[in-house]
Parts: C-alpha cells; structure tokens; sequence
C-alpha cells in the first residue's frame, strides 16, 4: 500500500491490518508521520509533535507481535491528544501561556487507557485556550486549520484534534466537550465526534471547565471507529467522583424501519444557515423514506438553560481562581480571563437556582424517550468560516465576531446535552456550496450509548459516507507546507 493508501484507512481498519500483520505499525506510523511534517506549516495541528518517540514505539509494537504480544485492540495505532489532557512528562499548557511549562507526573486517565490498549502518540494537539471557546482561534498557538480550506476555523475548542483525524494525520484524536467542543469541530470539519454518557470516561487528569457535564471523548472517521474508541476509553475510575461503572456491552447491529426519531420544533432549529437547515431537513425525509417514524415535539423549558449555563462558570472559576490571581495578564485571550473573572461574583443563591434549572431541564429531556428512541438535529448552526472574518451572517442575523462571548451561537445545539449529560453524536450529512461540511446531531437516552451508536452507523450508511468524507475523496486533503 501507499503511504496515502494507508492513511486512507480507518481505525478499525488499520488495527486489523497491523494485527494481522499485513502492514508494520512503522510503515503505519512513518505515513502518518511525513504528513504531519508536510502539513504541519499550512494546518497548525500540533503543539507538541513527538516523531521520534512515535517511531520508537511502532518499533516496540513490532517487535512484540513478533513475539506473538497483543498489547490491545490499538496495537501500533497512531493517535494524539488535546492539550488539556495531562500527559507524564510531556508539557500539557491548554494552549495558554498561563500554564507555559506545565509538566505533568502522570496521564489522564483516558490517555492512559488509550496508551494501554496500544496505541502510539504522535503528540499533544493545538486548541482554544483553555477549552474557552468555539473557533479554536488561539494567538498564542498560532490556530489550528480546517483542512477542507486553511484559511477556515476548525470549530472549537478541540479544533487540532480534528484537524488530525480529518487530515489524515492519526487515525483518532482525544478531545474534551463541556459544551460542544468535540461534535463542534466534527461538524465544522467533516467527521464523528461522540460526547458519551457523562461519567462514562472518567476526567481524571483532564483540565476541565466543569465537573458538572464535560467529557473526554473521540475524534473518529467512522461511527464503528468511535464505538471502538469508547469501549477502550471508558471504565470506572474509583478515584474520580464523576466516573459511573457501567457494562457498556457491544454495539448493536440497527434498523432504521420502525425506529421513533424526534425532530425538535423549537431552539434546535432556530435562527440557522438555510444549507445547514435544509440539508438536515433531507437527512430527515430519508431516514423516514427508510422506514423511521418521525416524532415532532417541543420544549417548554429552554429558557432557563442561561441559569444552568451559570454551572460552568462557576466551576471554571474554581479552577482558575489562583491563576487569575498569580498570572491573570498571561492569558492569551483576555475574553477568557475576563468571562472567569466575573463568574466569582455568582451568588450562592444564583448557583442553587441553577442546579434547580438544571433538573428541571434534565429531567424534560429525559421524559422525551418515552415517546421517541433519538431526536436529531443540526450540530452547528452554521459552517465553517473564514479565520479573519469580523462578522458572520445567516438565519436572517449578522453576528459581531469581536464581541464578547459573540460565538456562542456556534455552539447552541450542542450545549443542552452537556448540562443534561445524554449521549450525543455528530455524523456528516453533506457539504454546503461553499465546499466545507456540515453535521448532523443524535441524541439518545442516558446510558444508551453503544445503541445511540447502532443508529448513527445505520444513519451514516443512510447518507452516503464514502460521498462526504474527505479521505475518501480525490481532491487532497491539505495544500503543502508553505515556506
């Protein structure tokens, strides 16, 4: 095989071909590596790039299939992680001068299930400050790049964690997602981004925004590369007060005939880009053409999700308090510094009002799945734009990029899963006329996950998805390197 023909493969595929060994996990891994070096000036993948480590361990990993040693389903597998998760001896600063030269002792829990089922680590990967926003746009990083157009956001915050997968750099990333911020970036770049039951992965050594609803979770090409990667990420960590035992079991074969989809009729398609709501519309009809039952409903609590949304900046708060104190004006973005600044002069009462709404609003959604098995909707109000871009327009409103917190629009749909902690998945379901892709959103039921995942792949056959995802196509994945 080719180096392109390699990187062309999937997960699943890949750790097949090493296991069986019809390719080495170094022919695998220097593929993987050229390309990164090739691309790296034009998509800003990396912050810390690590080949020749990589290449050490593909050689390990060789040498014990030699012995007849499987170290685990992602023997010799290529992969990389977001910045903010710890990585022992490997500098994890969450893409801020705050924490330049911030070494952890030991890994995140997730990376290290990663690492001990097999897998090999390219490296740490670039993202918004601190996990603070939805473009991935970073100064101090320089911002990761959509492949589909450089000079596009990725969507944000795990924005080089999806510049890696849809690049053909790794063949999964690790992201975290307190608010959108792995299905963000899958949709904004074309491939599977999953947010699992909340407490499923433990956060264990992740920097996070919130105990309350972020996730550790995959970058993927296919719907069956995330189940692979959730059954190896999840296990219950009795060290972390987040992390629930669970038998996830294994991913069912689905139908769509007969199965109850939800389409919401409020929030989730308010104010959207025409293409991104028309495709998802499309989507819809078909699934029903296949033999769906379509679910129209409403929700009668989204308002008092801004009181829920009070959650995260409390949490982030807690754990930034001493920085803002020490190094507040090392903050690379000073938005952030400013939105954690204000989040201590929530009153306690505020913040008992909020875990009301919370319930509230959990429990509405939960009380969905008695009369559907998903709900689906579009990931991303709208898709990728321009970098240098000072304002956006779409849905009949023109958004002021320069303003304060001016991109959570991005992010709207995404949002309600996290303070809810339900198992969500975004797919691509198309390409707009401007070429780059958008997603679709499914949302199951808690601890429904591995189902969740059933219907996703047969959602994913649905739609076409060699016709949608850029590995697949002719057209190269990324312009050279630039001088």
């Amino acid at each position: 095989m080719t180096p392109d023909e390699i990187r062309a493969l999937t997960l699943t595929q890949v750790a097949e071909a090493i296991r069986t060994r019809k390719l080495t996990s170094t022919e695998v891994t220097q593929a993987c590596v050229d390309h990164a070096i090739a691309t790296e000036g034009t998509l800003h993948t990396f912050v810390k790039f690590m080949p020749a480590e990589a290449l050490a361990r593909a050689a390990e990993a060789d040498a014990a299939l030699a012995r007849g040693e499987l170290w685990g389903p992602l023997h010799g597998v290529p992969v990389a992680f977001k910045d903010n998760l710890d990585t022992a001896g490997i500098p994890t600063e969450c893409g801020s001068p705050v924490l330049k030269g911030r070494i952890p002792e030991k890994n995140a829990y997730a990376v290290d299930q990663i690492l001990n089922a097999g897998a090999i680590s390219l490296g740490k990967l670039n993202m918004h400050e601190f996990a603070s926003g939805s473009t991935s746009i970073n100064p101090y990083t320089g911002s990761p790049r959509n492949p589909w157009g450089p000079d596009h956001i990725t969507g944000g915050s795990s924005g080089g964690s999806s510049t890696a997968v849809v690049a053909g750099i790794v063949y999964a990333a690790l992201g975290t997602d307190a608010g959108g911020s792995v299905r963000g970036p899958a949709s904004l770049c074309g491939h599977v981004g999953l947010k699992q039951t909340h407490g499923l992965v433990s956060l264990s050594g992740a920097v996070f925004n919130t105990w309350s609803g972020d996730h550790v979770g995959p970058h993927t090409k296919t719907v069956e590369d995330a189940a692979l990667m959730l059954k190896v990420m999840a296990g219950h960590n009795p060290a972390d007060s987040t992390s629930v035992p669970f038998d996830l079991g294994e991913m069912p074969e689905m139908s769509l005939v007969g199965l109850r989809v939800g389409v919401p009729e409020n929030f989730y398609f308010d104010d959207l880009d025409a293409e991104v709501e028309t495709t998802t519309r499309r989507v819809i009809a078909d699934m029903a053409a296949a033999g769906a039952t379509i679910v129209p409903f409403r929700l009668e609590n989204m308002e008092i999700m801004v009181a829920a949304r009070m959650l995260t900046g409390s949490d982030g708060y807690l754990y930034h308090a001493k920085l803002l104190e020490e190094r507040g004006e090392l903050y690379g973005e000073q938005g952030v510094r400013f939105r954690l600044l204000a989040s201590q002069y929530l009153r306690a009462e505020d913040y008992s009002r909020a875990l009301r709404a919370r319930r509230l609003v959990i429990a509405e959604f939960v009380s969905l799945f008695d009369k559907m098995d998903v709900f689906v909707c579009p990931t991303t109000t709208t898709t990728a734009y321009p970098i240098a871009a000072e304002t956006v327009t779409f849905g009949g409103k023109t958004y002021d990029l320069k303003a304060p917190a001016a991109t959570n629009f991005m992010l709207r749909n995404c949002g309600p899963q996290n303070y809810t902690g339900l198992p969500s998945i975004s797919i691509p379901s198309g390409l707009a006329s401007s070429g780059f892709p958008i997603g679709l959103q499914i949302v199951a039921n808690h601890f429904d996950d591995m189902r969740l995942l059933g219907i996703a792949q047969a959602v994913e056959r649905l739609i076409g998805y060699d016709e949608v995802a850029p590995w697949f196509t002719a057209q190269p994945v990324a312009t050279p390197a630039m001088a």
